[in-house]
């Protein structure tokens, strides 16, 4: 209601960060002990500490998030150093962070709208508000399948192990039918979503749209071919994480991209793992319009998710 909305005071603004804004690196700091010494939580945080200090030197790179990746202690991988004794503790720390052009564009409008603000890796907030937990526990990978990047985001232990923004995304399929069939990008989209399943292959038939004829068998060639190359970039991601048969709880598909038809199939036959639709219903107040029961909109609902929380208690003027 527009009439109510001109009565509310707005305290804060959340921005997520996601797709090409988002870079992935991993740094290492190694401590080197006298004597041999235990690790203790505040040994790891000082570590940290002298890895942040590290990154300051990077140009062009804003930290968003830091994760603890692998140890190595007197050379020996562990998996949880905390109590463990060595002398020589190396730490791979996994981190997050996007460039600073963004930093200084979000810089340039915070003062103008005069509001407090918070920003967020969307991929990883997604993934904290909509996954299960026995997922986030035992082991799970969530993939968002964007217009122009696919983002794939590792959780286990109930923490982020994990993420890589792979550079393509269902766009790159809507072209590929544009200029292989001579069609228009409204049509070329149309087909994709209503009239196409990536299961569907070898069928000598036309697919009449309009006035347009069509050959199934052209389309399922054009859009299962670039398909395969995503499924491989998402496997060999996998792969570089070194987290194949480590995840359980299998595979989360959300995103756009995720409503063509077929993609489960595809990827579970690419991936031997279990693929699942993301579901956010939690996040959601049941009179929700039809039209915006979509995984298209799953970020924005995540953003929604935690400003819902912060404004609780709030004054009803106030949000």
């Amino acid at each position: 209601n527009r009439d109510e909305m001109s009565n509310l005071q707005f305290t804060r603004f959340y921005t997520g960060v996601s797709g090409q804004s988002l870079t992935t690196r991993f740094f290492q700091q190694q401590k080197t002990f006298d004597v041999k010494t235990e690790i203790t939580a505040e040994v790891l945080s000082s570590v940290e500490k002298e890895m942040k200090v590290k990154i300051q030197t990077e140009e062009n790179f804003e930290v968003l998030e830091i994760h603890f990746y692998s140890f190595l202690l007197d050379g020996q991988f562990v998996a949880n150093p905390i109590g463990q004794i060595c002398k020589t503790l190396q730490v791979c720390f996994f981190v997050v962070g996007n460039t600073n052009q963004l930093k200084f564009r979000l810089q340039e409008v915070i003062p103008r709208i005069q509001l407090e603000s918070t920003m967020y890796t969307l991929p990883f907030l997604l993934g904290h508000v909509a996954l299960p937990n026995d997922a986030k526990e035992e082991g799970c990978v969530l993939i968002d399948f964007g217009a122009e990047t696919i983002s794939l985001t590792i959780f286990k232990d109930n923490q982020v192990c994990f993420c890589r923004v792979l550079p393509v995304g269902n766009n790159l399929l809507i072209k590929d039918l544009e200029k292989e069939c001579n069609i228009s990008t409204e049509l070329a989209e149309k087909i994709l979503y209503n009239h196409f399943s990536l299961e569907q292959n070898g069928q000598h038939v036309k697919l009449k749209i309009g006035e347009r004829e069509l050959s199934k068998t052209t389309i399922w060639k054009v859009v299962a071919t670039r398909f395969d190359e995503f499924a491989e970039l998402i496997c060999k991601a996998i792969d570089e994480a070194k987290y194949w048969g480590k995840l359980p709880k299998g595979i989360f598909l959300t995103g756009g991209g995720s409503l063509l038809k077929g993609i489960d199939v595809v990827l579970d036959l690419k991936t031997n793992m279990d693929i699942h639709q993301l579901s956010f219903d939690t996040l959601l107040v049941d009179d929700v319009e039809e039209k915006y029961l979509s995984p298209k909109y799953a970020n924005l609902y995540a953003l929604l998710s935690v400003a819902n929380k912060n404004c609780v208690g709030q004054p009803k003027s106030s949000i």
